[in-house]
């Protein structure tokens, strides 16, 4: 029925080998940077990692306060138009005249 035969050889381990490889602070060690979390490893161990991290907030900051600037350049704009709708009703109303 089953195609495939194994043949299984037992090795018998003496005590002193299984002692040589018990070392439970190795044990811990694995176990400890198992579990922990793959982006603190990768992104603020290294130096480079941290220093692109560093460039790319920069980069995004100086683009909030560009920004930040030109909607107030903006509205400086828009307040120094409403400034000038005053003489414009004067011109409007000179037109008026000078059709009739």
């Amino acid at each position: 029925m089953a195609r495939y035969k194994f043949e299984i050889k037992k090795n018998e381990i003496s005590e002193t080998e299984i002692n040589e490889t018990k070392n439970f602070k190795k044990f811990m060690h694995r176990y400890n940077s198992a579990v922990e979390p793959l982006w603190r490893k990768m992104l603020f161990r290294r130096k480079q990692s941290r220093f692109w991290i560093s460039i790319v907030l920069i980069f995004v900051v100086s683009l909030l306060i560009i920004e930040e600037s030109d909607k107030h350049a903006a509205r400086q704009i828009q307040t120094d138009t409403n400034i000038d709708l005053v003489p414009r009703q004067v011109i409007l109303q000179t037109d008026s005249i000078k059709t009739e």
